[in-house]
């Protein structure tokens, strides 16, 4: 079993019903990603890790946000936020997985973007705009027009 795979049971166990659900065991598991998810996105493994890797960091994102610790739940944010953003600039990744991300990264901005301080969300939008100059890089015009729809 690879690192991939061992690290992808420990996730899946957090999610199993009888577990305590304990947010700090979330933490830890999300602490020992293995860079392997990365590089093999493009299989079912990889893209199985990468689904629950970020609903963890959305349910870490709430959590956070829902106990006062906003500097962490920003974090978690960031850090799901730059995944999706490294996908789309990877030439390596198919161009389903690198559409899927972007649909991704919009769906995650318009999610969080109204539970942060003002300073925050115009952080989020810096790097927003970024992230649509990078995207209409990867994908032209149409795909960064796309991104830039509003949230409904």
């Amino acid at each position: 079993m690879t690192e991939l795979h061992c690290w992808l049971e420990s996730i899946k166990s957090w999610y199993q019903p009888n577990h305590s659900h304990d947010f700090s065991d979330l933490v830890s598991v999300i602490q020992q990603t293995p860079q392997s998810m990365m590089d093999e996105l493009d299989t079912e493994t990889g893209s199985e890790a990468l689904a629950y890797w970020l609903d963890a960091c959305f349910r870490l994102t709430k959590y956070y946000q829902h106990q006062g610790y906003n500097e962490q739940a920003f974090g978690y944010i960031q850090l799901s936020y730059a995944k999706l953003q490294a996908i789309v600039c990877e030439q390596s990744y198919s161009a389903e997985l690198k559409r899927w991300s972007l649909k991704e990264a919009r769906s995650h901005h318009c999610r969080y973007s109204g539970i942060l301080p003002t300073s925050v969300r115009s952080t989020m939008a810096a790097r927003k705009h970024t992230a649509d100059k990078l995207a209409c890089g990867v994908y032209g015009v149409t795909a960064a027009f796309e991104l830039k729809l509003r949230c409904k």
